[in-house]
């Protein structure tokens, strides 16, 4: 049975940088495409590409090092990470949770990210332009939210099935700033090992009393992505979703991540009938999908 909440005042924000506004890395002997060569002059081109998950186009393969302290992220470097805000009130807008684009209609967050929560109503345009908050730049994508799914057994007390899929009132259009990752087939599983490169991406602080360490989860990176590269595939897959902590980066206490292996029927099930849907829901949701991360890289 779906557990459906009633729709609430967030907005999601896919969002990259500015256009020039950070170097574009390039996986060493990778070549950008025509389209991430000069995303300016190539809408076309972009319109015609046939996209594939897990793709970063804008900066090949994998990128960073094997550190413990976070790093801002270059100009569209996740395209299907997604920021969910509020309405504060003035017009002002702030990040509460992050979310990962699985498809053109779906977003995977935690599911103590839309639940327990009280929100405002939100009805207009999000530019946020302050310290604490996200930044809307060019390539913003916004979308209204037309269901909140959360899984029937999660427990708000243990944070057992933390797990919450949006599906959107009207589908993403593709391009080299917003890509969907790749939900991992059960063979995947076995080839993730030691040695595995993975990357943490959210809008969490990087800093505690000074110390260059990624925050905690409840810093504002709940509900964001866990991505492993595979190298045979040149594709990033969701391993896990952010879910929570203790502080920023302590010692001994590691960031706890809902394990999507555990969750693929549930999630394959969900997504079969979010595409059989035809009839929206009553909406004062909103979702705007948004890439100015702060990334930490590791291998596993």
């Amino acid at each position: 049975m779906r557990r459906e909440l009633p729709a609430a005042a967030l907005v999601l924000l896919l969002l990259p940088l500015t256009v020039g506004a950070v170097p574009v890395l390039m996986a060493p002997g990778a070549a950008p495409d025509d389209a991430a060569a000069a995303p300016d002059g190539t809408a076309a081109a972009a319109e015609q590409r046939v996209w594939e998950c897990g793709q970063r186009p804008l900066t090949g393969g994998t990128s960073g090092s094997r550190i413990i302290g976070g790093h801002d992220a270059p100009v569209g470097a996740w395209p299907w990470l997604v920021s969910l805000q509020v309405h504060r009130g003035g017009g002002r807008f702030s990040h509460v949770c992050g979310g990962v684009l699985v498809n053109k209609n779906s977003v995977l967050t935690a599911g103590h990210c839309v639940t327990g929560r009280k929100y405002v109503f939100m009805s207009t345009p999000l530019f946020i332009n302050s310290e604490e908050d996200v930044v809307v730049y060019g390539h913003t994508t916004r979308r209204y939210i037309r269901s909140i799914t959360v899984h029937p057994e999660f427990k708000r007390d243990t944070f057992e099935n933390d797990i919450a899929l949006f599906e959107l009132n009207s589908a993403v259009r593709y391009s080299i700033y917003v890509q969907p990752i790749c939900l991992p087939s059960a063979h995947l599983y076995p080839h993730t090992t030691n040695g595995t490169q993975c990357f943490i991406t959210g809008w969490g602080r990087t800093t505690e009393k000074g110390i260059d360490m990624l925050c905690g989860v409840d810093q504002g990176d709940s509900g964001g992505p866990l991505a492993c590269y595979h190298p045979p595939t040149n594709r990033y897959y969701l391993m896990g979703i952010a879910s929570f902590g203790v502080g920023c980066g302590q010692p001994r206490f590691p960031g706890i991540y809902v394990r999507l292996s555990q969750y693929r029927r549930w999630i394959k099930s969900e997504l079969q009938l979010n595409n059989k849907a035809v009839n929206p829901i009553s909406v004062t949701l909103t979702i705007l999908l948004s890439v100015i991360p702060t990334v930490l890289v590791w291998s596993l």
